[in-house]
């Protein structure tokens, strides 16, 4: 009885052996699809680690061009440090340029002030002089009067010349005084011409740049978004390549709505894990191709900047060279100018003094004649009243009678 029922037990575990061996339990197909979900998974993972890791060739030349510009901006920058302190150097020379300017303008108007005063001081010497002539001209017409000899058309004629001359002095002066004020009118408009046609080349360079600067951020950008423009496409295509991965494994029908949610999920998953990454990607992108825009903006602004700071360089060294060259000739020519006007002054004065010498001499030498006539006179007066006295020659008495 023991023995039969063991037999029959023994049966009994061969018999459910066998129905085991036969169907297989839902366990057995979650193993299978546990396994190819967490290979997918993994396959998914390492081919997003290589994208990342490796990527496109686009995306290694923009990071090289990112590279590039960043290196570029970095040397920009240095330049434009060097350019400003050579920009403040430039600005204490053209500061010590304008001192010297106006030491020279200081000069210039004080030898113009001592010109002035050397002017007045001839025309006050030749007022001096002529009133020395007109003394001398009364004195020898009082001589002549003396004598008994008209004096008033030579008088007259020596004032006339003296008036003419005076006359003359005048209209020279006012002559030269217009040729100056018309000369530096001249200057003046020829001043205001270059400086309107420097403007208007300024403002024409600067629309220029502006426009040069403009296309060139646009160029940039254009070209950094053309060159992002794969990446939806490698995610559409990752997506279809899991869509197929999907349909070409798992192409038999899964009868556990479990194994079907499940796999469902690992879509999903996918999927959103995709999209996730493409946003982030993009994002990130984005951001970069703002900064990019951004430096490459600033090296623009940097290179505008650059051309715009060696201009004014140069136009303040050609500008001061030029200024410093006309303070120079004008000083030269100033100096040679008063030297000359000192000189003919000088000259006139010595010839003054030797023309006062002169009219001295002379006055001295006709004093000395009217009183040796005066003399004479007087002793021809006492002889004639000598022989005028009674008991004398009656001719003698008739020619002093005629002379008295």
């Amino acid at each position: 009885m023991y023995n039969s029922g063991y037999s029959h037990t023994k049966m009994g575990l061969a018999a459910k052996n066998l129905h085991k061996s036969k169907e297989r339990s839902c366990g057995y197909y979650m193993r299978i699809v546990l396994f190819f979900s967490s290979l997918i998974q993994s396959l998914i993972i390492v081919s997003l680690v290589l994208f990342l890791v490796y990527g496109e060739p686009q995306q290694t030349v923009e990071e090289k061009r990112i590279q590039e510009l960043e290196q570029s901006y970095s040397r920009l920058s240095l330049e434009n440090v060097a350019l400003r302190a050579k920009e403040k150097n430039l600005t204490l020379q053209l500061n010590l340029t304008l001192t010297i300017k106006k030491l020279c303008e200081n000069n210039i108007t004080n030898i113009r002030r001592q010109a002035d005063y050397a002017i007045l001081t001839v025309n006050s010497m030749r007022k001096n002089w002529v009133s020395c002539v007109l003394c001398q001209l009364s004195i020898l017409c009082n001589a002549k009067r003396s004598n008994g000899v008209p004096c008033s058309s030579m008088t007259r004629t020596l004032s006339m010349g003296l008036l003419s001359l005076s006359q003359d002095l005048f209209q020279a002066n006012f002559t030269e005084q217009m040729h100056v004020a018309k000369l530096e009118l001249e200057n003046t408009q020829k001043d205001r011409i270059r400086y309107r046609l420097e403007a208007i080349e300024l403002r024409r360079e600067k629309a220029l740049l502006e426009e040069r600067l403009d296309i060139y951020e646009k160029k940039c950008k254009e070209d950094f978004i053309k060159s992002l423009q794969g990446i939806p496409d490698v995610t559409k295509e990752f997506l279809k390549r899991v869509d197929d991965l999907f349909s070409k494994h798992i192409s038999f029908q899964l009868t556990c709505e479990k194994q079907s949610l499940q796999l469902e999920n690992i879509r999903a998953n996918c999927s959103s894990l995709s999209s996730e990454v493409e946003n982030k990607l993009q994002l990130y992108l984005d951001k970069v191709g703002s900064q990019i825009t951004q430096t490459v903006g600033e090296n623009a602004k940097c290179l505008t900047e650059n051309k715009r700071l060696n201009e004014d360089t140069s136009w303040c060294i050609r500008n001061r060279s030029e200024i410093i060259e006309g303070n120079k000739k004008i000083l030269k020519q100033t100096q040679q100018n008063n030297d000359k006007e000192v000189e003919h002054l000088l000259l006139d004065i010595r010839k003054l003094n030797a023309n006062t010498n002169l009219l001295e001499n002379s006055l001295s030498v006709k004093n000395i004649e009217i009183k040796m006539l005066n003399d004479k006179y007087y002793s021809w007066v006492n002889k004639l009243y000598v022989m005028n006295k009674p008991g004398m020659n009656p001719e003698f008495t008739h020619v002093s009678g005629m002379l008295s």
